[in-house]
């Protein structure tokens, strides 16, 4: 995976955070960045079009008699050539019917199944985005059902590629997998001639919650204070989730040992000291049980109002409390 220096929370805007999500009764909290692939592409969208009854009338009349004058739709659909004409002229600007020789008009496909249907469904062509979760060389973006507004651009990693068929691929899906993973159901496909995708490099900076399903809390990377009304559930079976557990590792005991190293050291325990106490991983928190010697010194800090940290130093980052276990309360816990 790449490597890109982004910036965290300071301890102070952790603690914030976790107070005001309750993140205590929480089981898996991760912070930090997702890497993402902003794609934007020229694709064909089926517009759902709905026909007022009047040009409908005159669809199914032209069904009747096909090629067929003003004059020869009068006969059996009696209101006036002029206002029969005028009809054809607009479903021509529809793409329902077409002109053919000496002032006849004949129905397009799309009007043939527009004669019998009360609505049309017309393709047509937009400039559209798609975010996709970069995972590395090893394994394909993974596509997320993300709003627009909640990413920031990210200087593009050297190594930063998107293949156009991993779109294509998305777009070929049936409607089901296109409904399951929140892929807009709309787009058919890239449309023909579209040119080279245009693929901007950016991040989503957020909190994960893993509860069974994955809850996204976007933050703002320069308050780091949630966006209102931007959260979002991923279903486990999503690929957006199998990508963010790519992104959430597990940390490592290396990783838990140098956060509560880091967190003690600035508040006065000597590195040595940190060193004497065990930190491990569990859930939410992270527990930290202190050499004999060391107990009282670590009873001292101030656990309660500042003890959270980020464990790793990956994109994402396990959020964690940190709860002081002594070997009385160890004992107790098994």
């Amino acid at each position: 995976m790449m490597s890109v220096s982004l910036a965290y929370p300071s301890n102070r805007e952790l603690v914030g955070l976790w107070r005001e999500l309750n993140l205590g009764t929480t089981q898996c909290v991760w912070l930090g960045h997702v890497p993402l692939h902003h794609v934007e592409a020229l694709v064909e969208v089926r517009a759902h079009l709905q026909i007022p009854s009047l040009l409908t009338t005159a669809l199914r009349a032209l069904q009747v008699v096909e090629p067929a004058t003003a004059q020869d739709l009068d006969r059996c659909w009696p209101v006036g050539a002029g206002l029969i004409a005028a009809q054809l002229q607009r479903l021509t600007e529809f793409g329902l019917v077409e002109p053919v020789n000496s002032g006849a008009w004949q129905l397009t496909e799309s009007g043939r199944r527009a004669a019998s249907e009360a609505a049309n469904e017309q393709p047509r062509l937009e400039r559209r985005s798609f975010h996709f979760v970069e995972l590395g060389s090893t394994h394909p973006p993974a596509y997320f059902p993300l709003a627009h507004g909640l990413t920031v651009p990210m200087i593009e990693p050297r190594e930063w590629s998107f293949s156009r068929e991993v779109l294509a691929g998305g777009l070929r899906k049936d409607e089901t997998w296109k409904r399951n993973q929140g892929f807009p159901t709309d787009v058919i496909r890239l449309a023909p001639g579209a040119g080279p995708l245009i693929d901007r490099a950016e991040t989503l900076s957020a909190i994960f919650v893993d509860d069974g399903t994955w809850v996204v809390l976007p933050l703002d990377p320069r308050t780091w204070r949630l966006i209102p009304g931007a959260d979002l559930r991923v279903g486990v079976d999503q690929e957006a989730v199998s990508g963010l557990r790519m992104l959430a590792t597990e940390p490592t005991a290396g990783a838990c040992q140098q956060a509560w190293a880091d967190w003690a050291r600035q508040r006065g325990l000597s590195e040595s000291d940190a060193r004497n106490c065990q930190a491990t991983v569990e859930a939410h928190r992270l527990l930290v049980r202190p050499a004999t010697a060391l107990a009282e010194r670590a009873r001292r800090l101030p656990v309660e109002e500042e003890g959270c940290v980020l464990i790793g130093d990956q994109w994402l980052r396990r959020a964690a409390r940190i709860q002081l276990i002594s070997a009385v309360s160890d004992r107790l816990r098994k």
